[in-house]
């Protein structure tokens, strides 16, 4: 039988060409959901390729699950490590897990830890009005319950 490992297996073999990264593998009784993604987008033909690939190595699979291969979506949290790498220098939304909401640019990625580029409007000394400044915090993945992509359209 099939199940969520093999299939993870299978893709981090075929997605061994940094071009693409595995975010999610959700198995339920009648339906395979694999997300996926990649440094330059993902584009219909990539999803077409991967799930051919996929019905051609498990087509028992294909006869007893329904199988969807695609982007996790730009609205969805971010999943895995990769996806911080892929969004550098865009703003983010982070949730932590005291509750707290940050929003900023995501300026840097390490194993541990991100940096967030925050702006907050301070009283500067010798000025009566608030101006805003910026400041980098440091947030560790540890304390991160979700971050996902700010979609503008400026």
């Amino acid at each position: 039988m099939i199940n969520k490992e093999i299939i993870e297996a299978w893709l981090n073999e075929i997605f061994t060409v940094p071009k693409f990264f595995l975010v999610e593998v959700n198995v339920s009784k009648s339906k395979i959901d694999i997300f996926f993604d990649s440094f330059e987008g993902v584009i219909i033909e990539n999803c077409v390729k991967i799930n051919r690939q996929f019905v051609e190595k498990f087509p028992e699979a294909n006869e007893i699950f329904e199988v969807n291969v695609s982007s996790p979506g730009i609205t969805q949290p971010f999943k895995v490590f990769n996806q911080y790498k892929k969004n550098i220098s865009r703003n983010v939304e982070v949730l932590l897990k005291d509750g707290k909401k940050l929003t900023g640019l995501l300026t840097s990625v390490e194993p541990e830890y991100i940096d967030l580029e925050i702006e907050k409007k301070e009283t500067i000394e010798g000025s009566k009005k608030k101006q805003i400044v910026k400041e980098l915090l440091r947030i560790e993945f540890n304390k991160i319950k979700t971050t996902k992509l700010i979609i503008s359209f400026k």
